[in-house]
């Protein structure tokens, strides 16, 4: 966990590097410049680290007869809440809306790991 002034600028930092290539991508020239609001690059932020998380748990959890995806979300879920209960104790200030956004993220990506593994053993049973 960054402190507030340094996670500031890390996300202002991205935010600036998203607008420029987007501009460039639009060939905005003149006119009024595409602007990110921080605020979407860091929810952005919460909902990428926590795709991660519940892809990487779906895959730890990969059993021959079940995916048992449910304990994947549950754990995603309650990384989300104890992160934000840390940061209300920690001065950073605590949003539970963060833990529904960091819970969608780990949904996610358990979601697109079954459908790939479900794609694969598709495959597989197809070419035996």
């Amino acid at each position: 966990m960054l402190p507030i002034p340094q996670s500031q600028e890390e996300s202002g930092t991205i935010k600036e590097i998203l607008e420029e290539v987007i501009n460039n991508i639009a060939n905005v020239q003149e006119g009024k410049p595409i602007e990110i609001p921080e605020s979407l690059i860091r929810k952005a932020a919460h909902v990428t680290e926590y795709f991660v998380i519940g892809a990487e748990w779906m895959l730890l959890f990969i059993d021959k007869k079940n995916y048992r995806w449910y304990l994947c979300w549950l754990i995603g879920f309650f990384t989300g809440f104890i992160d934000e209960t840390i940061q209300l104790f920690s001065g950073r200030g605590s949003m539970i809306s963060d833990v529904y956004i960091d819970s969608f993220g780990a949904i996610l990506g358990i979601a697109i790991v079954y459908l790939l593994l479900v794609k694969l053993k598709k495959k597989k049973e197809s070419e035996t």
